[in-house]
């Protein structure tokens, strides 16, 4: 979800998921839904003003924490994630 929120390329996602996997990581959420999901980060020790913070890529090795997002981007991925 964070790839798809993130700046990287496809080439680097691609690189990313399959690091990941190599490496014996998920690289899918659990199959719980998009509501479940975002009930989950709502318990996230990143919240701060009750706004959940990010960690996002600017690219691979570059990652930052923000609260600057558009909400309907966050939905969009969720509801992609959790299907």
């Amino acid at each position: 979800m964070a790839a798809t929120m993130s700046d990287i390329d496809d080439e680097d996602r691609a690189r990313l998921l399959e690091l990941l996997s190599k490496a014996g990581l998920p690289v899918d959420p659990p199959p719980v839904g998009g509501d479940n999901l975002r009930d989950a980060m709502k318990l996230d020790k990143k919240i701060q003003a009750n706004r959940l913070r990010l960690v996002l890529l600017r690219a691979l090795g570059d990652a930052y924490v923000t609260a600057d997002y558009a909400d309907a981007a966050l939905d969009r991925a969720l509801e992609s994630a959790g299907a």
